[in-house]
């Protein structure tokens, strides 16, 4: 499995990506906002398709382009899990990202 890439866009924003072997691309971004932290989550396969994040499971928000396999929600649930794993163990930014958590990514955080 390749390796995230984390880029830090500007103050406040944080992206962490996994370019796959075909370079489709797993994103999750982490903007700071008034509230706190904003995550969000994409993946790139020749346009830009916008996760959301509910239960520990991620789902493609309504798209009237795309509609996905069982199988294939479980291969790109088990990327944004590889790439929360990878942020997790990351020696530079573990900590820096434990305090960006929000309710539902602590709970991903929590099983990988």
């Amino acid at each position: 499995m390749k390796k995230i890439e984390i880029n830090e866009l500007e103050p406040g924003f944080l992206s962490i990506d996994l370019v796959l072997d075909n370079d489709d691309i797993i994103s999750v971004n982490i903007e700071k906002t008034e509230k706190g932290y904003y995550w969000s989550y994409g993946l790139y396969l020749k346009n830009w398709i916008e996760f959301k994040l509910k239960e520990k499971k991620f789902l493609s928000k309504k798209s009237k382009n795309y509609s996905f396999s069982k199988e294939s929600i479980q291969k790109i649930n088990d990327l944004f899990y590889e790439v929360v794993r990878q942020l997790k163990y990351h020696p530079s930014y573990r900590l820096k990202v434990m305090n960006m958590l929000d309710d539902e990514i602590r709970k991903v955080w929590d099983v990988v």
